[in-house]
């Protein structure tokens, strides 16, 4: 089985200037070098063997493939046998070439400069649309590579950001329409195994979530863990939390933990970051605190200091079961039961969704670091920072479960009313009939409860959104109070409480291992999270019609 590996050329001086480049040849800067070497090291690293590179006739893409070439490859026969072809030049942006593009968004608005950017159909003025690149692309692939794949070659293709793109398309990996969406990081090689039967390429699966791109990402983003993990399974979170003394297991399989100082919210150490974007469009005041945008920067540099060369978890996945509005996510936390809660309670990708995941919003939730109220501007050593400016929340001072969740609650009811999407703080079910009913009220009040109805199917039990097309969960899990959990009352959530489950501050009795859940002595807000197909007949995705019933 031969291979084909498409990449992307490192960063070159345009690139970092954030201008249009296009056909212009440009040089890579130190970081671009440094980028290509270390794909080269990553493509060593994975064992693939390359006879047949090609690069486009300009020097950032030629540059790019010797580097990284010279990483795995340490004969200088391939090096000097590079092949390059005009048809893998950059998409010409005609008379944008050279500006910077901050300085057009000004001018013609960021949906302008985004569609000359990215449409498939719309050249820029004097240049080529995507769907011109792919007209000579398409013929490369079929007549020079598909060859060679053939023949058991090894091919790799080190172009642009729109050539491949268009390469993509050839390929039958994605389709025009939404090709648009599609972020090409510089430097993280996409390997495609050539199936000869089928004619076809197929991307090959990675061995571990830990891909180059995710790598990349989280470098980008300014973390230098010693081991990350991504999206790991429920039983191996389970297992490492264990072994890290983070719990301990009921009788019934579910994972409890204790969450110190904080057994609940801590509404008063949220605030919000004060800027150009949200200074006249935030409702401030008791709820909404603005918070100086350089603290923000000045605790995040320490986060990023407190948690150089330790252990990180990542969940990658989505807020909003209604597929056009769902809000990617990505959650990084210090503890593994932190990356179990947010498993339960959002919603999960497929296999293809995480390998070309692009978080729209960032949680950084360090339970063990804490701030200082005299010299970082909080008003206590814990804190929930929202800047929607650079799309980040950051957490740290608590290991409150909930503060996960109801961070996400908050970004989306910033974010989604332009969408003419309400969002609501309640639970929803349906009936046989398709009658969709909402169960508004304060935490506590019964929501989970009355949603949790053996004869009705469950939507979700705290957040919704109620768009053009009717109602859709944000989550994918629920997160119901225990505090006199009763089988018989409660039945369905009763038996939530099993493998997988994680329980927050539910007393244990020490010689049964199950839980008390009478005994309110840690917090009246004892609580369990656990995913929504838990519940027998959930609807998933968890959408559904409007309301005909609303109770309050």
């Amino acid at each position: 089985m031969s291979n084909l590996i498409l990449m992307r050329h490192g960063q070159s001086i345009w690139n970092l200037q954030n201008r249009f480049t296009g056909g212009i040849d440009v040089p890579l800067t130190r970081k671009g070098i440094l980028q290509a070497k270390k794909a080269g090291q990553e493509l060593k690293k994975i064992g693939v063997h390359i006879d047949i590179v090609y690069s486009s006739k300009l020097s950032r893409s030629i540059e790019t493939a010797k580097a990284a070439i010279k990483k795995f490859n340490s004969s200088k026969m391939i090096v000097n046998k590079i092949i390059r072809n005009e048809a893998l030049n950059e998409r010409d942006y005609g008379d944008l070439s050279g500006k910077y593009k901050d300085e057009l968004i000004k001018i013609y608005g960021e949906k302008k400069v985004l569609e000359w950017r990215r449409s498939f159909t719309t050249k820029p003025p004097g240049g080529e649309s995507l769907k011109d690149v792919l007209t000579r692309i398409r013929p490369f692939l079929l007549k020079k590579v598909f060859p060679l794949l053939k023949d058991g070659k090894n091919v790799l293709i080190v172009a642009h950001g729109n050539a491949l793109r268009a390469l993509r398309i050839a390929t039958g990996e994605y389709k025009a329409d939404n090709i648009s969406n599609i972020h090409i990081p510089p430097c993280v090689p996409v390997i495609y195994n050539y199936i000869e039967k089928e004619k076809k390429l197929l991307v090959k699966d990675p061995k571990t979530n830990i891909t180059s791109k995710f790598t990349y990402q989280i470098e980008e983003f300014g973390l230098k863990p010693s081991i990350i993990h991504r999206n790991l399974s429920v039983k191996k979170l389970i297992k490492i939390a264990l072994g890290r003394n983070e719990g301990i297991l009921t009788k019934s399989g579910a994972f409890s933990v204790t969450t110190g100082q904080y057994t609940g919210r801590s509404p008063e150490d949220r605030f919000i970051v004060d800027d150009n974007l949200t200074h006249k469009t935030v409702d401030w005041g008791k709820i909404n605190k603005p918070f100086p945008s350089k603290k923000f920067d000045q605790i995040f540099e320490k986060m990023k200091k407190f948690e150089k060369a330790k252990e990180l978890f990542v969940f990658d996945g989505f807020a909003g079961a209604e597929k056009k509005s769902r809000l990617p996510i990505r959650i990084i936390t210090d503890h593994a039961w932190q990356s179990l809660f947010v498993k339960n309670m959002f919603i999960k990708p497929t296999s293809e969704e995480l390998e070309y995941h692009e978080p729209k919003f960032t949680v950084l939730n360090i339970n063990d670091f804490e701030a200082r109220p005299e010299l970082d501007g909080t008003r206590t050593s814990t804190f929930i920072l929202i800047n929607f400016k650079r799309k980040v929340v950051l957490i740290g001072g608590t290991r409150y479960g909930g503060e996960n969740k109801k961070s996400i609650f908050g970004i989306l009811n910033y974010i989604l009313p332009d969408k003419n999407i309400m969002p609501m703080h309640c639970s929803a079910n349906l009936g046989l009939n398709g009658d969709t009913a909402l169960f508004f009220g304060l935490s506590g009040t019964g929501k989970t409860t009355l949603s949790a109805d053996p004869k009705r199917m469950l939507i979700g039990d705290d957040e919704h959104g109620w768009s053009k097309t009717g109602i859709f969960n944000f989550e994918g899990g629920c997160y119901a109070k225990t505090i006199n959990l009763n089988k018989k009352a409660e039945p369905q959530i009763w038996n939530a409480v099993r493998s997988g489950a994680l329980l927050e501050n539910v007393i244990l009795n020490p010689k049964t291992m199950n839980p008390d859940y009478d005994d309110g002595s840690l917090t009246e807000n004892t609580r369990v999270a656990y995913p929504l197909n838990f519940i027998p007949g959930a609807v998933i995705p968890s959408v559904g019609g409007h309301p005909k019933l609303l109770y309050f």
